[in-house]
């Protein structure tokens, strides 16, 4: 009997050792499997990159007759860029199994924006001439060289009087032939501009010290223009990555975002929208940090999270500034309810929205144009400035509240699709530059499918009831703004608002759609991520067709 129990026992043992033994093996081809997938995935992909570069060699270069201009030259440069960005992107996907977004970012971007602020030339940004003309006058105030009046060097106030608002061959000639001038161009002279308020320093910062060094080491006009340019790129992709690689929740979204055709013609210009976008994705990252993971809050990531609230409350008259009530979640507990700050914790977080409600008192958050929006809620008439005519105010808007109700109603039924896809930059430069409609359908068709990636995190009732406010008043104030300092009296519409105001919040308006009972999961976003590379190929290819051709 006791024999009959020991070999009951071993065999046991030895089906459940069977068993395991089945399950590893089950495991180690799937894995194979999976190897497999992932070289022919690697090959054909490729092989495609192989062909995308012959290709775009031979229909703008070759097929352009046998002299082969500058820009050939600067086109065959892009596409060669292009392949190489697209090559170790790619490889780098799907050789990683853990591979990060944020590593991701880089690799994409990097090159990549390099090229839109070579096709985008100085000018071409919408408002790039007023944001040239600021920065180089705080640059000029700080170096001691500027009083009243605005004081640019002798080239500098060339390119600030030629600058192109469309793509022709003479601006591009130009650019390129002094892109490495070394020389200073000339002494300082004055334009009839006033000086910029030194308060907007915090709009400005990064492209002023660029300015600055390049004047310091006495490079030409245009590479000044660039070098600041790329102070404000840097600054961007500085905080983007951060803010990709810290938020606890939808990553991916916030990723597609980043590399939206939009963001990568404002990242490399003087805007401000490069220092306000980069603050909107960090605020947001952080905010969201501090909901779900409190507990791990250090004494630092509050120093950051204030120094980027100050960036946002400074920009665009504070609009986007509720945008910092995100955190207002992790005040005393994180999502889950089961995790309390420590005392220390709320005395900062306490500290912190102080320290911001003074700086709100003691810093200028209006450029000229919010001030006089400002000032124009206190009488009944005011002038537009492009028209000549009287225009919309807040008094008529509250004289008023049936025909101002239908004039917001009537704005977002015509043009709310255009807001939509000019944020995602279907629209480039002045409106100049229209890339193919089938393109942004696939840019919107990838934001939904990042925004339905399964996540460890829930977004519960009360995250989705503040994104849905936070929405809805920034998506007010921009139209009121615009509707009181840009739109003539008599418009059945509001004039002036552009896609790209919307940038900062398109995180908030998209992640809602995020859920646990329609998602995808994770493995899959590996073949997805592949998309978007080839997507931002396709994209500078028409670019550059628009815009050369």
């Amino acid at each position: 009997m006791k024999h009959a129990k020991q070999k009951f026992v071993f065999n046991k043992y030895d089906n459940q050792k069977d068993e395991i033994l089945e399950e590893n093996n089950t495991l180690q081809q799937d894995v194979e499997e999976n190897n497999k997938i992932d070289k022919i995935f690697k090959i054909i992909c490729n092989v495609l990159i192989i062909f995308i570069l012959v290709y775009f060699f031979k229909s703008c270069v070759i097929t352009h007759g046998q002299s082969v201009s500058s820009i050939q030259k600067m086109i065959f440069f892009f596409f060669v860029v292009i392949s190489i960005c697209l090559f170790v992107g790619i490889n780098y996907i799907l050789s990683k199994k853990d591979y990060k977004l944020e590593k991701l970012f880089l690799i994409v971007m990097i090159p990549i924006s390099i090229i839109y602020s070579l096709i985008m030339i100085p000018g071409m940004v919408p408002d790039e001439a007023t944001h040239m003309r600021l920065t180089y006058s705080l640059a000029s105030q700080i170096m001691g060289v500027e009083k009243d009046k605005t004081t640019l060097r002798g080239e500098e106030k060339y390119i600030y009087e030629h600058l192109p608002q469309a793509p022709n061959q003479e601006s591009y000639d130009y650019s390129y032939t002094h892109l490495l001038s070394g020389e200073d161009n000339g002494e300082y002279v004055t334009i009839d501009e006033d000086s910029a308020n030194w308060k907007q320093i915090f709009w400005y910062f990064p492209a002023v010290i660029g300015t600055i060094f390049a004047r310091i080491m006495h490079f030409g006009a245009t590479p000044t223009l660039y070098i600041a340019r790329l102070f404000n790129l840097f600054f961007y992709i500085w905080l983007t990555y951060f803010s990709i690689k810290k938020i606890p929740i939808g990553k991916q979204l916030l990723f597609m975002i980043s590399i939206l055709p939009m963001c990568s013609q404002q990242m490399m210009s003087l805007s401000y929208d490069a220092i306000l976008n980069a603050s909107a994705f960090f605020c947001l990252a952080y905010g969201l940090f501090f909901v779900y993971h409190s507990e791990d809050v250090r004494y630092d990531e509050y120093i950051k999270y204030l120094f980027a609230a100050v960036l946002l409350l400074s920009i665009k008259s504070a609009i986007y500034s509720f945008l910092l009530l995100v955190p207002i979640l992790s005040k005393f507990d994180n999502i889950n309810g089961n995790v309390h700050l420590e005392r220390k914790h709320k005395i900062i977080l306490v500290l912190s929205i102080s320290i911001l409600i003074l700086l709100l008192n003691f810093v200028s958050f209006g450029s000229t144009s919010s001030k006089e929006v400002v000032e124009s809620t206190a009488v009944s008439k005011h002038i537009i400035s492009w028209s000549g005519t009287e225009g919309y105010s807040i008094g008529w808007l509250i004289t008023h509240p049936i025909e101002g109700i239908a004039l917001f109603i009537n704005t977002i039924n015509l043009k709310l699709e255009w807001y939509y896809y000019s944020c995602l930059g279907q629209d480039l430069s002045w409106f100049t530059v229209k890339l193919p409609f089938e393109l942004f359908k696939c840019w919107g068709l990838l934001l939904l499918i990042s925004a339905l990636k399964k996540e460890e995190n829930k977004i519960d009732g009360r995250m989705r009831i503040l994104f849905i406010c936070i929405n809805s008043i920034v998506f007010f104030l921009v139209l009121l703004s615009m509707c009181i300092y840009w739109t003539p009296l008599g418009y059945d519409h509001i004039e002036g608002v552009q896609g790209r105001y919307f940038i900062p919040i398109i995180y908030t308006i998209i992640i809602i759609i995020n859920n646990k009972k329609i998602c995808l999961k994770e493995n899959i976003y590996k073949y997805i991520n592949v998309f978007p590379c080839f997507l931002v190929v396709l994209t500078i290819r028409s670019l550059i067709n628009t815009c050369y051709l």
